[in-house]
């Protein structure tokens, strides 16, 4: 264990705010280890399952083999073979209906742009918070749901 471990492992965890605990599986896509591994933990604290995906092909090949499971999609919009946008594009044709929360380390106006017309339930810049997170995951799932529910008349 090297002291940047332990330091962590001693720093105490802070309680997720329990205004933003939800439930449903979210797929996490993204290329770099470190952060599928943050999100998995972050969103686990929060109340969600979690699949992890680290590459567009990859993400479609969960989405098709899980599809009934997923609630939402995490998608990072930069990753090596195929991009977010690709990705999306094939995620859709296999989950049409699925909710997909963009990120990256690009700006909101930036990366939407790339997604205009694509139904994104939401935009999170990198770097981002658990709270933050777990904020945009809840925001969009609840939305979802609210979309869904038919009206009273």
């Amino acid at each position: 264990m090297t002291a940047i471990d332990a330091a962590a492992v001693a720093q105490p965890q802070p309680r997720p705010q329990e205004n933003l605990r939800g439930s449903g599986t979210v797929l996490i896509v993204d290329d770099e280890a470190a952060v599928r591994k943050t999100v998995q933990c972050a969103l686990e604290r929060y109340g969600y399952q979690v699949l992890l995906a680290d590459s567009g092909p990859a993400a479609i090949e969960v989405v098709r083999q899980q599809q009934a499971r997923i609630s939402l999609v995490v998608l990072d919009l930069s990753m090596p073979g195929m991009s977010g946008q690709e990705a999306l594009a094939e995620i859709r044709k296999v989950r049409p209906d699925v909710e997909v929360v963009v990120t990256s380390g690009y700006t909101e106006a930036e990366t939407m742009r790339l997604f205009e017309g694509a139904r994104v339930a939401g935009f999170i810049q990198k770097p981002y918070t658990p709270a933050r997170l777990a904020e945009k995951v809840k925001m969009a799932l609840t939305l979802a749901d609210s979309q869904r529910q038919p009206s009273i008349t």
